[in-house]
């Protein structure tokens, strides 16, 4: 199994965070994060590409998903790829530049693509942190070097790089938080 998902109850938050953005999810997908693929179960393999960082992940991904295109970097996409849809699972925790990344990622987004974000609520850092130290998430030293913004902090961000907020909620009993934005063409 990966790493990300070393945690007890980790697979079943990445399913919940899955069922969260189903729905907003169209066309031609980037996931950024996509950790072991799980995403591309609901996307038809030519209209997917899965990114993540953790070698580990994607050779995970690759073995379960093997007609779906994973890559360990967005440079391997090229310039001129466009795409609907880019979903953010648990992702923006651990990028320090929040802005810097969404307005590149608008580079890759279609003019009427959506950004898709889900993150674990600011307001559950110290829980977050014990469950960790339980074993029932992903291990401690990852737990403890995240930044997790708040939904307000998230909007202001993508506000900042040029995005409209089209939805944002709470889910999971406010445990995560979903938001989900457009370029904003104006």
């Amino acid at each position: 199994m990966t790493s990300h998902l070393s945690g007890i109850l980790s697979k079943f938050l990445r399913a919940k965070r899955i069922k969260a953005v189903k729905s907003f999810i169209y066309g031609d997908v980037l996931d950024l994060g996509c950790n072991s693929g799980d995403l591309s179960e609901f996307i038809m393999a030519q209209s997917y590409v899965g990114i993540d960082l953790d070698d580990q992940a994607l050779a995970f991904a690759k073995n379960k998903y093997p007609q779906y295109e994973f890559f360990n970097n967005l440079n391997c996409l090229g310039n001129d790829i466009k795409f609907d849809s880019i979903a953010m699972l648990a992702v923006i925790e651990y990028i320090k530049d929040r802005v810097f990344e969404y307005r590149k990622l608008r580079t890759y987004l279609r003019s009427n693509g959506i950004l898709i974000i889900t993150t674990p609520n600011s307001k559950m850092r110290y829980l977050r942190s014990l469950l960790a130290n339980l074993g029932l998430l992903a291990n401690k030293e990852r737990a403890q070097r995240i930044n997790l913004p708040s939904i307000e902090e998230i909007k202001n961000d993508l506000n900042e790089a040029g995005f409209r907020i089209m939805h944002s909620k709470s889910f999971l009993f406010g445990m995560n938080q979903l938001v989900v934005a457009e370029i904003n063409n104006d």
